[in-house]
């Protein structure tokens, strides 16, 4: 990226979205047998595609001017996130290797703290923006509902 902006952050932030809810269709489809579990994993597909758009449509009021000279360090944090945590991730990479209940909860659990972490570093480039706000909250509760699905799977 050789002139970071805040929009091409933002649409980073609306792909991994896309990922997720590409994750989580194909562990519902997986899982469909398990009830419960598959209705999880469906309703957080439904979530990302809703996070997705509002990504969007905070790009839709970002600016293109490059990032200054001083926000620079905040862009290429957010990129080396970006890419470490889902372009390239385990999240993303091997997800055709999910065999279990387990296993798939485990994964998302491990994708969310990994979106959190981005999008806690895109509110700092971007300031409290409401729905971004928004967002990291139902990111947060996506992790408290994982965990609790993982800990009933594993009794």
């Amino acid at each position: 990226m050789k002139e970071p902006t805040v929009q091409k952050s933002l649409e980073l932030a609306a792909e991994t979205e896309r990922q997720g809810a590409r994750f989580y269709s194909k562990m519902a489809k997986r899982f469909a047998d398990t009830g419960d579990v598959a209705a999880v994993f469906e309703q957080l597909a439904a979530d990302e595609v809703v996070h997705e758009k509002k990504f969007e449509a905070l790009l839709a009021g970002a600016p293109e001017d490059p990032i200054t000279a001083h926000q620079f360090d905040r862009d290429q944090y957010l990129r080396a996130v970006a890419i470490s945590e889902f372009i390239k991730a385990e999240h993303f990479v091997d997800i055709d290797k999910v065999e279990t209940v387990q296993a798939a909860l485990n994964h998302a659990i491990g994708m969310e703290k990994s979106t959190l972490v981005f999008y806690y570093g895109l509110k700092d480039e971007i300031g409290g923006h409401e729905g971004l706000e928004a967002i990291i909250t139902e990111e947060k509760n996506h992790i408290v509902t994982l965990t609790k699905r993982l800990e009933e799977a594993t009794k």
